[in-house]
């Protein structure tokens, strides 16, 4: 069993576990008319949220609402059925607290790359969709 309180020292109420997961969310926002869905990868996860970066949507603004799908790896399919049973994704709707620039240098390509950094805390539980 994984514990899920952050040692003294961290100031979070959860602690954070490092995954890259794929991810497809989209805005929730009532006035929003595009539903076009997102994809990103996350950095971090957390029973309480989690932080992402994408490159796909700069509309994102601190309180709105965004519907998350996260894609589980293979190994969470415990039951060893992968023949049968694709893994579980998960789903959350989730508020957005934090929106960075984030600029990664590739020095050997000597390229830069543009993203956005999203954090956001779940207003629910997490669901499991078979």
């Amino acid at each position: 069993m994984i514990d899920s309180k952050p040692s003294e020292k961290d100031r979070r109420k959860y602690r954070r576990l490092d995954l890259n997961l794929p991810i497809a969310f989209e805005i929730l926002e009532e006035d929003t008319r595009d539903c076009s869905i997102n994809f990103a990868k996350t950095r971090n996860v957390s029973t309480g949220g989690a932080y992402f970066e994408s490159i796909s949507d700069t509309r994102i603004k601190p309180d709105m609402k965004l519907k998350i799908v996260f894609d589980t790896p293979e190994s969470l399919n415990s039951f060893g059925l992968n023949n049968v049973f694709k893994s579980p994704k998960l789903e959350a709707v989730a508020k957005v607290v934090r929106v960075t620039d984030v600029v990664e240098e590739d020095q050997e390509n000597d390229v830069m790359t543009r993203k956005v950094g999203i954090a956001v805390s779940f207003d629910e539980d997490l669901r499991i969709l078979f």
